[in-house]
């Protein structure tokens, strides 16, 4: 069955069952009715109300809503304290509060995209030409449309005058596509239908009549639209590690309470001991300010991105970009400026430096005469990509193009079209006329009789022919688009327009220009840090693989031919042969949206981690679907930057880098600080459950929520602010597979564990002759100092504290600082008695201080061997 782009005009006009006048009002009508209206349409939001609920999904939070549901019971029914269940309670509802405020921030691609729609649509109804919404066509439509117009719907072309169309946003290609009426028979891609128009496109140039052929949904960029709406967002790397260890934490806490419960029974505790006992193991199980401390570091390492040019929309996300093990970039726009530009010219015989082009007037007179890009209102040029860059070529060169222009009168123009591949304008000079021309090579060369040398007109021999054909091969084998330059004077009067066409002959030739869109500058060493961090970059492009692996060898994605391939010929490809084929290939040319999708897809299959970069809409679909989307801020659509998770304000490559070093170091801070709570709380449980044995309560719940909420949120905060470390961007990306607990980490917990846990038994024991409250208010205090030291073993786990610099970390400083006070106030004044404190004597605090130091040093002592006897991988 044939594609609506290898149909013929007829076919198109007997399918649709319209003609050259196009539809009536009525029949129009009645297909509006039967196919709905040309927009986009989005699936039902997720309510504000349900983003509340899903925050209650978690095992963490469910526990501690247990927990002060049985602490509020509890003070019931013993008319107890009720600040216990208000302080629990209050967290679970906070930590919600925090994560419903994160997943509110919603991204809504589909409303972006509804941008890309025309607003008002020419078109003919009942043979009259007359202007309606974009959103009331339907198929069968005849439109008109005009260069600058933004093409409202998906259209067969029915005639087309010299037109150009800018398919940027659908193919990644920066060069504007020549359209055509002319049926293509072959099997073709979206930028290889020159017949077609397509939705959300603009109309550089010339004059288009065509018939609509798909609205809304059913257009290509509906299908991009339905792609985003229907796409899951994989699990991110720290949202694995997450939930494996809420999984982990509520398997100790299943446990205790089945050993309290079971103890209880034995020991014949009452009913309300053994309760308190479970509320004071499942609070002691949970690091409440675990959530919160994750959410500040990823927040910080928001800040800093910030000041590093990218907007972090999704905390998460850059986490993430640490674990990284491959970035899938597009290459317009992201590796290259999505700019085309003069990078060589060749005249008088020889490649000449770009600045000297002030001393070839003719050259120039070409240039600026035969280009019909203009300049807006904000100084920019708009127009075909080629006639752009060489007004900003001139600009460059200080060649006041505005200036001249005006001074010159046009008089006709003989458009580009693709039979002739040229484009001509003739302009009134000296009391006669000038044509100057430019176009391929090929087809100029044969229309020359004359060459200009040293500003004199000589015959074009073949010795020269040779030399031009042999310039133009040498530039296309460096990837550039090569346009030859010539001009004549008029000697003929022309009565009729088609007249001037024949003085498309015996012309002077001047040169040749070489145009790429060049790579970006800081590129070639991003690329190279990104490999220097076991990261594999991955070009994939909608462009042709010539010019895919010109850049791709450029910047250093490749080094040969061989690691490129066209994906147009890989649609038959099962899911197994893509995971071959994204094995085998660095370079991917020619690759629609929906084989984007499938090469992120293979990747994630073989268990990668995949950041997908692009900028225009047909790299949406795909940067959704990988672990972590990278839009441009300057270059890329609304589209991409409300898919995307990290925004580059400076579409800088190199920034990506920075961010991937940043989510290394952030991971590193999640790590110190997953550890720092839990080294924390099984302290707590190993104490509580000591004195359970020995039919002490050495702690109480609220003991513990005292720990972890008081004295552990701000060391644990300002971790977050503890720099990379030595090796950061030298060592293999952490991947999603990668455990928290390794044998390294494990053997770092244990050891704190029975450090501070002893430390807290010995000063309870030391002073329990001396009265059970001054023992457990001492235990306490030992168990808060003990918090505040570790914290600085914790600011790395593997270099010393002397390596790093002892107080280099200026907000945990005065973090301590500020609790310190606070626990002079607690400890020292009847405030104390709120918690079930006595106050305490100097010389005991001194005591406990020093304990803990020695304790910190011996931590700091058993750094080295820990390296060396544990794995961390």
């Amino acid at each position: 069955m044939k594609e609506t782009y290898q149909k013929t005009i007829e076919e198109i006009y007997s399918e649709y069952q319209t003609n050259k006048d196009g539809l009536s009002d009525k029949e129009a009508e009645r297909r509006l009715g039967l196919f709905g209206k040309n927009v986009l349409i989005q699936k039902n939001k997720k309510s504000k109300w349900k983003i509340f609920l899903s925050q209650f999904k978690n095992i963490m939070v469910i526990l501690l809503l247990l927990v002060g549901v049985m602490s509020l019971v509890y003070a019931i029914f013993t008319s107890g304290d009720f600040l216990e269940p208000i302080v629990i309670l209050g967290t679970s509802l906070i930590n919600c509060l925090m994560g419903y405020f994160q997943e509110s921030k919603a991204e809504d691609a589909l409303e972006k995209l509804k941008n890309y729609s025309s607003a008002k649509a020419k078109v003919k109804r009942g043979g009259d030409i007359t202007e309606i919404d974009a959103k009331d066509l339907v198929r069968g439509d005849y439109i008109i449309l005009e260069a600058g117009d933004k093409i409202p719907a998906d259209a067969r072309i029915v005639e087309s005058y010299f037109a150009k169309c800018d398919e940027s946003i659908l193919t990644g290609e920066s060069m504007s596509v020549d359209k055509t009426e002319e049926t293509i028979t072959k099997k073709a891609l979206i930028a290889e239908r020159t017949d077609m128009v397509y939705s959300g496109t603009i109309l550089v140039a010339g004059k288009i009549e065509a018939v609509v052929t798909d609205t809304g949904m059913n257009t290509e960029l509906g299908k991009i639209a339905s792609t985003l709406d229907s796409k899951e967002e994989p699990i991110t790397p720290l949202q694995v590690k997450v939930n494996k260890i809420s999984t982990f934490i509520s398997c100790v806490a299943a446990i205790l309470v089945a050993f309290v419960l079971c103890y209880g029974l034995i020991m014949d505790y009452t009913l309300l001991n053994v309760v308190m006992l479970c509320i004071s193991m499942i609070v002691a199980s949970v690091p409440e300010c675990l959530p919160i401390a994750i959410t500040a570091t990823l927040s910080i390492g928001v800040s800093q991105m910030a000041k590093k040019k990218s907007i972090v929309r999704n905390l998460a996300a850059i986490e993430t970009l640490g674990a990284t093990e491959v970035i899938c970039t597009d290459k317009t726009g992201t590796l290259t400026t999505n700019q085309m530009e003069i990078l060589k010219v060749y005249t008088n015989g020889n490649l000449i430096p770009l600045e000297d082009i002030k001393n070839y007037q003719t050259f120039i007179n070409i240039m600026l005469c035969c280009n019909n890009s203009t300049k807006d209102d904000d100084g920019k040029y708009r127009g075909d990509a080629v006639e752009v860059a060489l007004n900003q070529y001139l600009e460059k060169q200080k060649i006041d193009v505005e200036t001249l222009q005006k001074k010159k009168k046009r008089v006709l123009e003989l458009p580009f079209d693709s039979k002739r591949k040229m484009m001509s304008t003739i302009y009134e000079e000296n009391n006669g006329k000038v044509i100057y021309t430019k176009g391929s090579l090929e087809s100029l060369l044969p229309r020359c009789k004359s060459v200009l040398i040293d500003g004199k007109i000589k015959p074009l021999t073949a010795e020269i022919k040779a030399e031009y054909e042999e310039m133009e091969t040498q530039l296309s084998q460096e990837a550039l688009k090569v346009l030859a330059f010539a001009t004549k004077e008029i000697t003929h009067d022309r009565k009729e327009e088609a007249e001037y066409f024949k003085e498309e002959s015996d012309l002077i030739l001047v040169g040749l220009t070489g145009f790429k869109d060049p790579a970006r500058k800081d590129v070639k060493a991003a690329i190279q840090e990104c490999k220097e961090a076991h990261i594999r970059p991955i070009m994939i492009t909608g462009d042709n693989l010539e010019t895919a692996l010109s850049i791709g060898k450029e910047v250093g994605i490749c080094s040969s031919d061989d690691e490129g391939v066209n994906a147009s010929e890989l649609t038959h490809l099962s899911k197994d042969d893509w995971i071959e084929y994204v094995n085998k290939y660095s370079v991917f040319a020619r690759v629609s949206p929906e084989a984007k999708v499938q090469i992120v897809t293979a990747l994630q299959r073989m268990g990668k981690v995949v950041a997908m970069t692009g900028d225009g809409v047909n790299d949406a679909p795909a940067m959704k679907l990988a672990n972590v989307g990278v839009g441009m801020g300057k270059s890329g659509t609304d589209v991409t930057k409300n898919v995307a998770d990290i925004i580059l304000l400076d579409d800088s490559y190199s920034t990506i880098t920075t961010a991937v070093s940043e989510g290394r170091r952030i991971y590193d801070n999640v790590i110190i600080n997953v550890l720092y709570n839990l080294s924390s709380n099984f302290t707590e449980i190993v104490i509580i459950l000591f004195g359970m044995f020995m039919g002490s309560n050495i702690i109480s719940a609220l003991h513990v929520l005292y720990i972890d909420l008081v004295a552990d949120t701000i060391p644990s905060i300002a971790l977050a602010f503890e720099k990379s470390s030595k090796n950061n961007m030298k060592r293999k990306p952490n991947g999603i597979n990668r455990p928290i607990f390794t044998q390294f980490f494990t053997a770092f917990l244990v050891t704190s564990v029975i450090l501070e846990a002893g430390i807290s038994l010995l000063v309870y024991f030391l002073f329990k002759s001396q009265g059970t409250e001054l023992a457990q208010t001492l235990a306490l205090l030992s168990i808060v100092i003990n918090e505040f030291v570790f914290a600085y073993n914790c600011r790395s786990l593997k270099e010393t504290i002397f390596e790093r610099g002892i107080f280099s970390n200026k907000h945990l400083n005065l973090g301590i600082f500020v609790l310190l006070v606070v626990q002079t106030i607690v400890f020292f004044t009847p405030i104390g008695k709120l918690f079930g404190l006595v106050i305490v004597k100097v010389w005991q605090v001194a005591l406990v201080i020093g304990i803990n130091i020695l304790a910190f040093l011996v931590l700091e002592g058993l750094k080295p061997i820990l390296v060396r006897l544990f794995k961390d991988s």
